[in-house]
């Protein structure tokens, strides 16, 4: 299986990094890092979920291919590994067959930056624009987002985004744009609510020279995005009255620039965000019912920080790097306190303020860890764990670290209620002893390890049928 399996990663990249093969439930057979310094051997015989304890059977791309028996490719992770390395990678994995049963996984990994300079991605052309790789995240609903904005992206249809304040609506527009055939055209962004209604037909649909007073001839917002995407942030805040004029040049693909007779049309694709929810916003009439239908083909809710709170410590590990790099610094992580202090603050202003948190952080942080005293005064004050003890916050870390773990066991080892208690043992069991095997590679080893005799062992391996 191994050998198969290093044929097919060689054929995913050319230039491999690491490859990690698992059988069908999810332990280690091999992996191999093509660096120095990066976890391999240790972990033959461990599941792959505490290889990397931030994922669990949902999240890891190993475990999804060998539940979907389809391959996944080009999925970003940004993870720590069990001995804290955290990788920014790109990942593509593939079921391994026997016939059409799926007895493992193979993943082929390749670091970010390299990928990125290998693939051109739109943003090298693009300045500084985000690709759906940007998008980091582990929660399932923003996975299926992401897989869903692929499918998408190279269709004209509109779109229209919702999500809170800081949620990352603009990061999906320019990830729909740069992942589509219009990549290579211009993206314009526009916050509706910061245009003055005296100047919203001007910036729309353009001027005319001598249309007044010192009049020259300029572009509107539809002209310039014409080939490319127009981007429309907060059009819940427009005008109403505004709104009429750009259902008509929405339908039409024509506007006709003030002071001007004649009609220019464009071809650009319409992508628009609310920070209110649609049937809030309709209820009240903030925004007219055909306009709403008209950018509304298709739509894409994005959850709130709160609600996808595993995702809080992995951004977090991804801003620490972003702003070592930025700031010149070799901050290692955040305190056990900080850490659940951020896992139970309710993220109002999501991702922007979490960033900003750490930005803060990073300004007044002395030491190789932040602290609860580097964070802003609202997370303090927020905090439960405000005035806790060295010896109080180390006993919580550890209580925690052990509800994770009671927690990652349940979840690898799932109650089958169409089997016995006996019959469930026993699956337990023999999924024990076939990793402690793997590991080992020596049954008077293995036997000590589970603390049973040799004899013991070698009857269970018959019984198991492990020979």
């Amino acid at each position: 299986m191994i050998t198969n399996a290093l044929v097919q990663a060689r054929q995913l990249y050319e230039d491999t990094d690491g490859v990690l093969v698992c059988d069908k439930y999810g332990y280690v057979e091999f992996m191999k890092w093509f660096h120095d310094g990066i976890l391999s051997d240790e972990v033959i015989g461990m599941h792959v979920t505490d290889v990397y304890p931030e994922l669990d059977n949902q999240t890891s791309s190993i475990m999804r291919v060998i539940e979907s028996g389809k391959p996944r490719f080009d999925e970003r992770q940004v993870i720590h590994t069990c001995r804290g390395e955290l990788l920014d990678i790109v990942s593509s994995t593939v079921p391994l067959l026997a016939g059409n049963e799926v007895i493992g996984a193979m993943t082929s990994t390749i670091f970010y930056e390299k990928y990125r300079a290998g693939k051109g991605l739109p943003r090298r052309q693009q300045g500084d624009l985000y690709t759906l790789d940007d998008i980091i995240s582990q929660d399932p609903i923003m996975i299926a987002l992401k897989e869903r904005c692929a499918l998408i992206a190279n269709n004209d249809s509109p779109v229209l985004l919702y999500g809170e304040t800081g949620t990352g609506k603009e990061l999906f527009a320019q990830s729909l744009h740069t992942c589509s055939h219009r990549a290579k055209k211009p993206f314009i962004s526009q916050n509706c609510a910061a245009i003055p209604e005296s100047l919203l037909e001007a910036i729309f649909f353009g001027v005319e020279k001598g249309s007044f007073t010192g009049a020259e001839n300029r572009k509107g917002l539809f002209e310039l995005a014409d080939g490319g995407t127009l981007f429309l942030d907060e059009i819940n805040s427009m005008d109403i009255s505004m709104q009429a004029k750009l259902l008509k040049a929405i339908e039409e693909q024509q506007v006709r620039r003030i002071g001007s007779a004649k009609s220019t049309s464009f071809n650009a694709r319409i992508i628009c965000a609310m920070n209110k929810h649609p049937a809030e916003v309709l209820r009240s009439g903030l925004m007219r019912t055909d306009l709403f239908y008209r950018i509304c083909v298709v739509r894409i809710d994005i959850p709130p920080l709160r609600d996808r709170k595993p995702d809080v410590m992995i951004l977090t590990d991804y801003f620490i790097n972003h702003f070592n790099r930025k700031m010149d610094k070799s901050i290692r992580g955040v305190s056990a306190l900080v850490k659940m202090t951020f896992q139970n603050y309710d993220w109002k202003g999501n991702v922007r303020e979490l960033k900003n948190t750490l930005e803060y952080a990073f300004n007044l942080c002395q030491s190789s860890m932040i602290n609860m005293s580097d964070l802003p005064d609202i997370l303090q004050e927020d905090s439960v764990y405000q005035g806790c003890s060295q010896e109080n916050e180390n006993d919580l870390a550890v209580n925690q670290e052990r509800a994770e773990a009671d927690e990652k066991r349940r979840d690898r080892f799932p109650y089958d209620k169409s089997l016995s208690l006996t019959e469930n043992t026993a699956c337990y069991e023999r999924e024990a002893i076939n990793r402690i095997l793997a590991k080992t590679n020596n049954i008077t080893e293995a036997a000590r390890v589970l603390r049973i005799s040799r004899q013991t062992l070698s009857y269970k391996i018959e019984k198991y049928g492990l020979n």
